[in-house]
């Protein structure tokens, strides 16, 4: 059998193969229907050409085999909504960036893909190929936006995630030795861990017995985010139902980098839902490169819009609300960009009871994570 790391490095090898060459895309297709289940931010169980698709009949019953401008469709993990995709591949040049995506292209696929059956739309592409100002234009006033995926960028990205290393280092034995990055992250969730819950059972800090808070300052690429996650693994016992875990971010580029990170890197699955309404935060071509930090050197300027998270984004009420009582097993990550939190709090039902919450601020410059 084949495992996710031979998976990842041949497509790793077809993406260069074929990216310098123009060629008529049928490979991205194949090659994205190969790879999507190894790629665990993508949150997908299943995956068919639009052809072989065994609901295609059901859900669509005046449909042929040939695809109306939906090369794919893919089934999300989390809640068995579909997903609708598009291929086009690029001739990229040497700095792996493709021609423009055009608003025909876009209106294409959108049309179709626009069906309620639908809960996203991906545009998967090859390389840096940017939607062009009309196509961006449209792609942002839809009411489902159309998200570009970069699959060499996704690929490259779940290929470079690095494991969690087992076993003990020569710190482990000698505290003068030299201390590896696991070793530290490890000793990092023990000692959190220990002091949250003895916190918790005691009357101290000005919160009400069965609450705690804390926070880990650690230099960048230390691993905050493997940190965090590890410990809201072990106050949540594993996971189940009841068990909600929110992650509040600054920004939605941050929302999107943890959302990654923490499903490709749980060890148990993940139901992720992204409360984005940080308009702050949003998309602004005008501002595409261009991340002035002059004024506040430790502001968060990404330029990265709600559209291109992946998975299920919302910030209606309800539909929250909804999200939080359907159960379904497995951990749930509920990554919210602030201010969100603020404005949809207030309509939340009560928590349920045995739930646990963990909060994880962090700002790339600062170093900080809690």
């Amino acid at each position: 059998m084949i495992g996710k790391a031979d998976v990842l490095g041949e497509a790793r090898e077809t993406l260069e193969r074929y990216g310098h060459e123009s060629t008529d895309g049928i490979w991205l297709e194949r090659l994205t229907e190969k790879v999507a289940l190894h790629l665990a931010d993508w949150d997908v169980d299943e995956i068919h050409s639009w052809a072989d698709w065994p609901s295609r009949l059901e859900l669509f019953p005046r449909s042929t085999a040939q695809d109306p401008g939906i090369d794919l469709v893919a089934r999300r993990g989390s809640d068995g909504r579909y997903i609708a995709i598009q291929c086009k591949a690029r001739k990229l040049d040497s700095d792996g960036t493709g021609g423009e995506i055009s608003k025909s292209e876009i209106s294409k696929f959108a049309h179709p893909a626009g069906s309620d059956v639908f809960a996203e739309q991906w545009l998967v592409t090859n390389g840096a190929s940017s939607p062009s100002s009309r196509a961006r234009h449209a792609i942002e006033i839809s009411d489902k936006p159309v998200k570009v995926v970069n699959l060499t960028a996704e690929v490259t990205a779940a290929d470079a995630a690095a494991p969690d290393e087992a076993g003990d280092c020569p710190h482990c034995h000698d505290p003068e030795a030299e201390q590896t990055r696991s070793c530290m992250q490890r000793e990092a969730v023990a000692a959190s861990v220990r002091i949250l819950r003895e916190h918790a059972e005691a009357d101290s800090g000005g919160l009400p017995r069965g609450q705690a808070r804390g926070r880990i300052i650690l230099p960048c690429g230390t691993g905050k985010t493997r940190i965090a996650l590890r410990i809201v693994e072990e106050l949540t016992g594993g996971g189940g139902k009841g068990q909600l875990s929110v992650v509040l971010c600054p920004s939605i580029a941050l929302v999107s980098q943890l959302r990654r990170e923490f499903l490709q890197h749980a060890r148990t699955p993940i139901r992720a839902m992204a409360v984005c309404s940080d308009q702050t935060a949003g998309y602004d071509p005008k501002k595409e490169g261009n991340n002035n930090r002059a004024l506040d050197p430790t502001q968060d300027n990404s330029n990265v819009s709600q559209s291109e998270v992946k998975g299920l984004v919302t910030t209606q009420p309800q539909e929250i609300a909804d999200w939080i009582a359907g159960g379904g097993g497995g951990r749930w990550c509920w990554q919210c960009s602030w201010p969100a939190p603020q404005r949809h709090f207030r309509h939340l039902p009560e928590r349920q009871p045995g739930s646990r919450s963990a909060g994880n601020f962090r700002h790339r410059n600062t170093g900080a994570g809690l």
